[in-house]
């Protein structure tokens, strides 16, 4: 036991010392102190005793120097260290067994600083991923000294005329943004969040999963589909033909809403429903969220009706919750929003029940009967 403290500082001071190899700032000697955890039987004192023997230093042997110190044990007194010393980088490599390892580290930091020896800040900073990219380096350092020199506002990112497959710049993005950042401060401000937007690139327009409930409507839109893609200026451009928007949570729930006259349901994806900001038509028309019962679904909602005051829930009410207990499913506490202030009462008092209960009931677990004949009350109330 006593043993693992010190391998564990060790390994700390092993990550220290890797730093320290691209801020050329000297470590050594390392100091390990002495933890409080001692052997609790005399098998682990002897097994702990003879490994730090074992790599203790002596003439031409590398290893570590200890301080040995008195202590009782039992009903003995044992000499057990109180502080160890690793006195050079060779002590240090042999006690880990990491001497290829750092000679490796050593030549990919020796080739990144022969590409841009701007980039040793940066590097210091993110020394662990000198090693965890070792594969990637060449083409990340390429793609950054394309963008460097190249504008490539006109292009998707799929497309970009770089030569690499363009899933390796998705796949490196976060790396490729920062040292763009470090090199580039004037042009890649720290504030942007992703590369696209550092590079200006064109994006594709997210396209929201429509069904339409009244076939004849879309028939007025030439459109003789009853499921399609559309994006967000398409939802800004649709008239008054339309009178009622469902947003659902879940994809499935987009085929349980039953045909309705001058309707259509879109499934919103969870909190993608915070990308609808407006649209003109969703103030005017009824629009009704049927999220899943749990802390998320009713966060969403709530986030929803603050983007638009008519919103009205759909199934997200204590008479739904106490009929569905059976199918409930028990999760843990998640650090979401409590300060539902948009909820109405029967919304907030669904919320809590399930908040304080732990449970969550997916949309697809709720009866179809009772969806129906809640839809059909629904009819008869508006």
């Amino acid at each position: 036991m006593g043993a693992q403290n010190y391998l564990e500082q060790l390994e700390k001071k092993y990550l220290g010392y890797l730093k320290s190899i691209v801020s050329e700032e000297m470590i050594f000697p390392i100091v390990l102190r002495g933890g409080k955890e001692k052997p609790t039987n005399t098998v682990a004192l002897s097994e702990g005793i003879a490994y730090f023997i074992s790599n203790e230093k002596s003439g031409d042997k590398k290893g570590w120097t200890i301080t040995w110190k008195n202590i009782k044990f039992i009903t003995r007194n044992q000499n057990w260290p109180s502080q160890i010393l690793i006195e050079s980088e060779e002590d240090l490599l042999h006690l880990l067994k990491k001497e290829k390892e750092v000679k490796l580290f050593k030549q990919i930091l020796q080739q990144l600083l022969e590409w841009n020896p701007e980039l040793q800040v940066w590097l210091v900073a993110n020394y662990k991923k000198i090693l965890a990219k070792e594969q990637s380096w060449k083409g990340i350092c390429d793609v950054v000294d394309y963008f460097l020199l190249n504008d490539v506002s006109n292009y998707y990112l799929r497309s970009l005329p770089v030569h690499v497959d363009t899933k390796f710049i998705e796949q490196h993005d976060t790396t490729i943004l920062s040292m763009l950042k470090h090199l580039a401060p004037e042009r890649f401000p720290l504030e942007v969040k992703s590369l696209e937007e550092a590079l200006g690139l064109k994006s594709k327009q997210y396209l929201f999963t429509v069904r339409w409930l009244d076939i004849d409507l879309a028939k007025t839109y030439n459109i003789d589909l009853e499921v399609m893609g559309i994006t967000l200026s398409g939802l800004q451009q649709l008239d008054n033909n339309v009178k009622e928007i469902w947003l659902v949570e879940n994809e499935t729930n987009l085929y349980l809403v039953p045909a309705r006259k001058n309707a259509l349901v879109i499934f919103g994806g969870g909190y993608g429903v915070g990308s609808l900001t407006n649209i003109p038509l969703f103030e005017k028309v009824k629009l009704f969220y049927w999220g899943d019962l749990d802390i998320d679904g009713f966060n969403i909602l709530h986030n929803f009706k603050k983007m638009y005051n008519n919103v009205e829930s759909v199934l997200m009410d204590i008479a739904t919750v106490e009929y569905h207990q059976a199918e409930k499913i028990i999760i843990e506490p998640k650090s979401k929003n409590r300060n539902l202030s948009s909820l109405n009462e029967n919304e907030l008092e669904a919320f809590e029940y399930l908040a304080e209960n732990k449970w969550r009931i997916e949309q697809e677990k709720l009866n179809q009967h009772y969806i129906h004949q809640y839809i059909k009350r629904l009819n008869d109330t508006n």
